[in-house]
C-alpha cells in the first residue's frame, strides 16, 4: 500500500506543509524512512505523512482530519473510506486492500463519456422522460 499515497493539501490555519502525500495504517507494520534503508514502525490507526522534503510525520485521525483537506474526489473518496472504516473498527483485508480500494475508489470517481449529436439528444429525450439512465447504453 506504500506505494498508494494520496495528495491533500493543509488547512489555512495548519503548521504542516502547504501539500503532503499520505495514507492510513490499517495494520501495524514497518515504513522504510525516505533516503534511507531505516524502518520505522507505525500503529494501526495512523496517517503516514511525506511532506516534499522527504521528512515522514505520522498522526492520529482526529489530528490528521482537522489539518488536511482532499486534493481531489478520488482522494475524497478515500479519506471517507477511511474514516468509515475507523470510526467502525473495519479492517480491510491487508492482501487485497491494493487492488479493492483502488478499485471502489475509481468506480466512484467521475468519468468523462464522448457521445455523437444524435446521442446526446437520446440521452437529454431520456432526461426529460425521467427514464433511468445507463450510460453505458449511449456507446
Amino acid at each position: 500500500m506504500e506505494n498508494h499515497l494520496f495528495t491533500f493539501y493543509a488547512t489555512p490555519d495548519s503548521k504542516f506543509p502547504q501539500q503532503i502525500q499520505a495514507r492510513f495504517c490499517f495494520y501495524d507494520e514497518f515504513v522504510e524512512i525516505p533516503h534511507t534503508e531505516a524502518k520505522m514502525e507505525v500503529e494501526h490507526g495512523c496517517w503516514i505523512i511525506y511532506s516534499e522534503d522527504s521528512n515522514i510525520s505520522l498522526l492520529t485521525m482526529k489530528d490528521f482530519v482537522e489539518n488536511f483537506e482532499p486534493e481531489n474526489k478520488k482522494t475524497s473518496r478515500y479519506l471517507d473510506f477511511v474514516f468509515d472504516s475507523h470510526n467502525t473498527d473495519y479492517a480491510p483485508n491487508y492482501d487485497s486492500l491494493d487492488d479493492a480500494l483502488l478499485d471502489s475508489i475509481n468506480e466512484l470517481v467521475e468519468k468523462e463519456i464522448n457521445l455523437t449529436f444524435a446521442l446526446k439528444v437520446r440521452l437529454i429525450w431520456d432526461i426529460i422522460k425521467n427514464k433511468r439512465i445507463n450510460f453505458d447504453s449511449y456507446k
